[in-house]
């Protein structure tokens, strides 16, 4: 029979060194570390009772758990490395389950002690010390890691029982009472002032076609900030600091919660309503909803500045077939010159742009002749079927509408399509688009009927007078109704300066 040596390991005697001080505690919200300055404090005291040596510095682990599922702790990770080297006599703590609430981790420290062959090694707190070195030390300890793993396990079995009785008695499971919104969300009561807000922020996006960037701007201008509340990151709690502005995240965050329609939720279903009246109404919480579903990434295409034809995409470039965008140059003596440029095209790689740039002025103003030509033209009958998009503000507002929610289904399909949304989502959200639309599609159409009568014929006098009286936006409708596209040419003899042989207006 095979026999086995152990392998022999040099006796190290750790007697009389100090021991390395570990104050941890699992929850701290507020971060003022009171658990940890009182633990060590604890151990201060008792150690000059019972003449144990101490360094003079404390490792502290603040908010940080001890479990066997909880992260890693870099203070303990040190302490333990500290120990390993042999220049202490043990660790000291006010309890042993501030070090180790885990058997694997007990059992690392009596692996340690053994690999290294110390022949003292002290588990030291005011109530209890260990020395690792013996058997009945080594079962003692085993015995309090044990105690202390089984806690946990009781704590969260309670924590959960406690969390499904509420859910079943329709009561909100936790959390900071004071929300954004509410001074006390558990009572329902509503701040006046921040749920004022919310409400004007859903008709800013519902019913005037608002930006998210344009309502935090708003919310910015009057002063508007987030409130100081509790939260939850996996294992970790917290709080966050109060006064901040609202970024997009935070907003869509707000302004989605269940509770604001006084819905209480567990596990992302409804469990029961909080009494009185909620901040949205269930029809505008479902319009909300399905705005920010329907919502992509990236930003809409924004017309340039006081630029007739910026953001249009009208105007291309004959020579690298990219878009040319509206901006401004700097020119001589520090002034600047209102331009299009040819650029960089992302959607073409291979389209590099050849930074042509034409006079902004001169380029729009032909484009204003052709477009004023194609409304005065009696023989075309295009020009009669597609008026003015903006004829009455009604109108405008209705086709705004109507464009938002086409688009919104549009980016809502291509979520369905990818498999990221999930099909009562989807249902719930589509349907909500579809009555949303239906009256709005009925009036605009009854609007475009009357509008169509009423200019069957435009006189060019009658067209100069439109352009005089509209709006830019306005405007751009117009061109856009006549003209398709404008294509600019680069020649060698002009260079970039303005030539009306550069330019090809194509009317529609």
């Amino acid at each position: 029979m095979a026999s086995f040596k152990r392998r022999a390991v040099t006796p190290i005697d750790l007697g009389g060194l100090p021991l390395v001080p570990y104050a941890r505690i699992s929850r701290d919200a507020k971060g003022r570390e009171t658990g940890v300055n009182r633990q060590d404090e604890e151990m201060r005291f008792a150690s000059e009772e019972q003449k144990v040596a101490l360094l003079d510095r404390t490792f502290k682990e603040n908010d940080m758990s001890a479990a066997w599922d909880a992260p890693e702790r870099p203070v303990w990770t040190k302490v333990f490395a500290m120990l390993e080297s042999g220049d202490y006599g043990g660790l000291a703590v006010w309890d042993v389950d501030r070090a180790v609430r885990d058997g694997w981790l007990g059992e690392s420290l009596i692996r340690m002690v053994r690999q290294r062959g110390f022949t003292t090694f002290l588990i030291w707190s005011p109530d209890d010390r260990y020395d690792l070195a013996t058997d009945k030390g080594v079962t003692d300890f085993r015995d309090a890691v044990n105690r202390a793993e089984r806690e946990i396990f009781r704590l969260r079995r309670r924590v959960k029982v406690t969390m499904r009785t509420k859910a079943r008695h329709g009561e909100i499971l936790g959390g900071s009472p004071r929300r954004f919104g509410f001074i006390d969300v558990y009572a329902n009561e509503h701040h006046p002032a921040e749920a004022d807000a919310m409400r004007r922020a859903a008709a800013w996006l519902l019913d005037k076609s608002w930006t998210v960037r344009q309502c935090l701007e708003k919310w910015e201008e009057e002063g508007i900030r987030t409130v100081t509340s509790v939260y939850k990151t996996g294992k970790r709690k917290g709080q966050t600091r109060g006064g901040l502005n609202f970024d997009h995240a935070k907003f869509r965050d707000v302004m989605m919660r269940p509770i604001n329609v006084g819905v209480i939720t567990a596990d992302g279903k409804s469990v029961g309503r909080l009494e009185g009246d909620p901040i949205f109404d269930q029809r505008t919480y479902d319009r909300l909803i399905a705005y920010f579903t329907a919502r992509t990434r990236g930003r809409p295409v924004q017309p340039a500045r006081d630029s007739l034809l910026g953001g249009l995409q009208l105007v291309w470039c004959s020579g690298c077939r990219s878009t040319m965008t509206a901006g401004w140059v700097k020119a001589s003596q520090g002034h600047r010159r209102h331009t299009y440029r040819c650029n960089y095209n992302g959607q073409a790689p291979r389209r590099a742009g050849c930074y042509q740039v034409i006079t902004a002025s001169n380029l729009e103003a032909m484009v204003v002749e052709a477009t004023l030509a194609w409304w005065a033209d009696p023989d075309r009958g295009k020009r009669d079927a597609a008026m003015l998009a903006t004829m009455t503000s009604e109108r405008k507002r209705l086709e705004e509408q109507v464009a938002n929610l086409d688009a919104s289904v549009d980016a809502l399909m291509t979520k369905m399509a990818s498999g990221s949304l999930p099909a009562d989502r989807f249902q719930t959200t589509l349907d909500t688009f579809t009555a949303q639309r239906a009256p709005l599609a009925t009036r605009l159409e009854e609007l475009r009927s009357a509008d169509t009568q009423a200019h069957a014929v435009i006189t060019p006098e009658r067209a100069a007078q439109m352009w005089e009286a509209a709006s830019l936006e306005e405007r751009q409708h117009m061109v856009t109704a006549a003209i398709r596209e404008v294509w600019v040419h680069k020649t060698g003899k002009t260079g970039n300066r303005f030539d009306r042989r550069r330019v090809t207006v194509i009317a529609a």
